[in-house]
């Protein structure tokens, strides 16, 4: 290890290797995503855990959370190197500074588990059996603190070939198993014939991790072949140390391919928050087919092995683990129908939906990291939970429009924090059919919906503790498939619907004395429905959406240019345009279609940033039901009914 000290100076922008490797456009566009609820066990000299940086202190509240001292056998891990207090700054650190740039560790949200076994100038004999304890300490306590990852950055020897050594590869075989993904450096003495890597990197349940300079060169100094399987910054790592003899801390620049491996050890975190199933195999196949290609060739130093690698890039290994994300079919049972989802400022998913073989409505919460919450039956009414409408509160709370078919009523099931409240909001005769619900700036519930009786689309609006009803369009048969949304120009509210008495498509505008409803396509004979309907905030805030003309099979599209409706047809092959989802880029003003091709059974994908239109297909399963949420990260989530039930996945 060599190290050279540099002056830190003001925080300024993010420093090389993070933007190398993509970590500042992940803290940008996955602010959420930290390690939160994970742990990363250290196998070192012991970690500084009174440095603010790495949490101020040792043990439950901190983040060193726990660990153990296996060198003088006592609960006080404190670093008497320096050492391991720089691999945890790698990989959990808060923001420091460093020649004039800004770092942070890659899982700062992350727990540290401190488990000191070496004091810096042990061998390997002392450290195998330290490391013994160690392993099985983590063995002991893994769920406990979720301990995910473990980060070994010692060796021994040089193997060109898988190996296990006695004591630990038993201990490293069961934590594999556990789902536990085990990391080392690969050694410092350099490409060397056989080409090869230290143990324990070469234990065939261990990752080895060598290093890469600011240029993304293979730093001279790693030792690699076959065996070794990631890359990452190793070489003038910018990091904090700790300076025992006289207690205090420093900023260095470090090397060694011992501070390439908390890289992915802290990535793993990063993982597990984002899908907790995910298996150490799967983890690292999630950095290395995400990750940029290094050649070991002519441009390093001889003798080099004509080889490649992956380089970690954290900023695509997090996208790729949430595209995913697919959370299999959710425990709704095999006739679930009539569904919606829709994430919360704080990254939960929410779902609602119709169970066809209970004939109720139901809901369940997936957590930010991915992990699915009990199904709960929100209304337990005999046919009850029919159209489906799912929106969230100023207070992350999910509320719920749906039709009880059994009374033939409009109801509204809205969650406090702690339980369901159902209400009955329209009862006159039958009445409640294609609800769209949204909430107001000032919290209220508001709904349009068709009253079938009397064929009229309606309004809803609940005021001073009691629901306000209104009617919006009573002109014929008219207001099946209404799509509410609020226009931001003027803030008042807008719809798309259908009339069905003439098969056309119509538009209202909310004013101050009241509706103003208007024909936007009178070529549809038939009608068809599965409206969506948004604002494109990128022109003037003018509306636009999408629905099926059921005449002609086709989707079509229609938007307002300040003075008149233009319409296209979007796709026309085959019966296609059922359960349109529109999406307008807020930044771009491109459009975004999900609908149903029903030929095909699957979901297909219209996209526009211009006067064409591009098609895809996203799925080959299925897909009615189609439902579309967005998180504040960007991500994309598609809920739809397959054979065996409800999917849920990312686009």
């Amino acid at each position: 290890m060599l190290f050279e000290p540099l002056e830190e100076r003001r925080l300024l922008a993010w420093g090389a290797f993070p933007i190398l490797i993509g970590q500042d456009q992940a803290v940008a566009k996955h602010p959420t995503i930290t390690g939160a609820g994970t742990s990363i066990a250290f196998l070192d000299t012991g970690i500084n855990y009174n440095d603010p940086a790495l949490g101020g202190g040792f043990g439950p509240g901190h983040k060193v959370i726990a660990g153990y001292d296996f060198v003088d056998n006592d609960s006080d891990p404190m670093d008497t190197d320096g050492h391991g207090t720089g691999l945890a700054s790698i990989a959990g650190a808060s923001t420091y500074s460093f020649n004039g740039a800004s770092y942070q560790g890659v899982a700062p949200g992350a727990n540290l588990i401190d488990l000191r076994i070496d004091d810096g100038t042990f061998g390997w004999n002392k450290e195998a059996a330290n490391s013994e304890l160690a392993l099985q300490w983590v063995i002991s306590h893994r769920d406990q603190y979720n301990i995910v990852s473990v980060n070994m950055s010692f060796g021994r020897a040089h193997y060109s070939e898988a190996t296990t050594l006695a004591p630990i590869a038993d201990e490293l075989a069961t934590l594999n198993k556990m789902g536990v993904l085990l990391v080392a450096s690969s050694g410092n003495d350099g490409a060397q014939s056989p080409f090869g890597v230290e143990y324990p990197a070469a234990d065939p349940n261990v990752y080895a991790v060598g290093s890469i300079n600011s240029s993304d060169v293979i730093s001279t100094f790693t030792e690699r072949g076959a065996l070794m399987d990631i890359l990452a910054p190793g070489e003038n790592v910018p990091l904090i140390y700790y300076l025992p003899k006289t207690k205090s801390r420093d900023i260095l620049a470090g090397s060694g391919t011992s501070f390439s491996a908390p890289y992915i050890a802290a990535t793993a975190a990063l993982l597990k928050q984002i899908d907790p199933t995910l298996t150490p195999a799967q983890m690292m196949s999630i950095m290395q087919r995400s990750g940029s290609s290094n050649f070991d060739g002519d441009k390093e130093a001889s003798p080099n092995t004509k080889l490649t690698w992956q380089r970690l890039n954290i900023n695509n290994a997090l996208n790729m683990a949430i595209a995913q994300r697919a959370v299999g079919t959710v425990p709704t049972g095999a006739h679930a129908s009539s569904s919606a989802i829709a994430y919360d400022s704080a990254g939960n998913l929410h779902l609602a939906f119709y169970d066809e073989s209970s004939k109720n409505l139901k809901y369940a919460k997936r957590s930010a990291a991915g992990v699915w919450g009990n199904t709960t039956v929100v209304d337990a009414g005999f046919m009850v939970g029919q159209f489906v409408s799912l929106a969230i509160d100023s207070s992350n709370h999910p509320g719920i429009a749906y039709y009880d078919a059994n009374k033939a009523d409009l109801k509204y099931a809205h969650f406090n924090g702690s339980s369901w409240a159902v209400s009955t909001v329209d009862s006159t005769f039958t009445t409640g059919y294609y609800p769209s619900l949204q909430y107001d700036a000032s919290g209220a519930p508001i709904i349009s919906y068709y009253y079938k009786t009397g064929a009229d689309l309606k309004f809803a609006v609940f005021q001073s503790g009691k629901w306000v009803l209104s009617t919006i369009d009573s002109a014929n048969d008219v207001g099946r498939y209404s799509s509410l949304a609020l226009n931001p120009a003027t803030g008042r509210w807008s719809l798309a619907y259908e009339d069905t008495t003439h098969g056309w498509f119509k538009y209202a505008d909310q004013t101050k004395n009241g509706w103003s409803p208007t024909v936007v396509d009178s070529t549809t004979r038939i009608g068809g429905g599965y409206i969506s309907l948004a604002f494109n905030p990128h022109n003037s805030s003018r509306p636009a959406f999408s629905y099926y003309d059921a005449y002609n099979g086709d989707l079509k599209f229609a938007s307002f240019n300040g003075s008149s409706w233009s319409k296209q047809t979007v796709a026309t092959k085959g019966t296609v345009g059922l359960y349109s989802n529109l999406v307008i880029d807020p930044g771009t003003g491109d459009l975004d279609i999900l609908y149903y091709g029903k030929n095909s059974d699957s979901v297909l994908r219209a996209v526009s940033s211009g006067a064409s239109w591009s098609l895809a297909q996203i799925t080959t399963d299925g897909g009615r039901w189609i439902s579309r949420a967005l998180d504040t990260d960007e991500t994309q989530t598609l809920s739809y009914l397959r054979s065996d039930g409800l999917r849920i996945i990312n686009l």
